[in-house]
Order: structure tokens, then sequence, then C-alpha cells
């Protein structure tokens, strides 16, 4: 099945896994697939490309963490978001789910758990 007209952005600080997880996502029919490696390049494609889906690493790196990010996007718009996740403690674990996403997918078993979390959303 192809998802031609779907919008999805994914913000990864890690290019390598960004470029692993957009191929993946590509072979499986989302050929919309836009990386912003940074808070700056995801603020802008939120604006700009309006994305159907938004895959949040939920740490970026850098002072602002994906949840942060969230948090400001819901103000203005009402985009179903999947949260990525690396190790995070369980303090950092429930702050993101009180953000509502559709899912925390696990980067360490993120590829399929991702696709059925994305399929939830598009249905």
């Amino acid at each position: 099945m192809s998802y031609d007209l779907k919008n999805i952005l994914l913000v990864e600080n890690q290019n390598s896994i960004a470029l692993e997880m957009q191929n993946y996502l590509k072979k499986s029919g989302f050929t919309n697939v836009f990386i912003a490696n940074n808070v700056a390049e995801a603020s802008d494609f939120i604006l700009t490309i309006k994305p159907d889906l938004i895959l949040m690493d939920i740490s970026l790196g850098g002072r602002i963490s994906g949840i942060d990010i969230i948090k400001w996007m819901s103000l203005s718009y009402k985009i179903p978001f999947i949260y990525l996740s690396s190790d995070e403690d369980d303090e950092t674990l429930q702050k993101a789910a009180e953000t509502n996403p559709v899912a925390i997918v696990k980067k360490a078993l993120y590829l399929t758990e991702l696709e059925e979390a994305i399929l939830k959303v598009f249905k």
C-alpha cells in the first residue's frame, strides 16, 4: 500500500538512525518522509509542510527536548505524533505520556513496532 499523500516528519538528531528509518518507511509505502536533525529544522518543517504525522525523538541532544517541541506544536496544531525513545528514565517517559502520543516506541525495537503505530494513524 502507498501513502503518497501523507507527509511524515521524522525528528532525529542521529543522522544514521534517521536515514535508516526513512529508508524503511519508504520501503513500507510512506514516500513523503522528511528528516529534521534539530529543533530549528523541526520547527521549520512543522510550519511549512504541515505534516500528517510527527515521529519525535525524545532526546535531541540539546536543552530543548522532543517533548518541548510537541508541547509547543500542540498549542497551534493538532498533529498526531509518536515518540522515539532510547533509554529515557521513568520520569521522562511519564512526561512524554502526559502529552498523549499515539505511541512511545523504543528505538531498539522500532522498525516493526513503528510501522504498526503509524498504521494506527493512517488506517
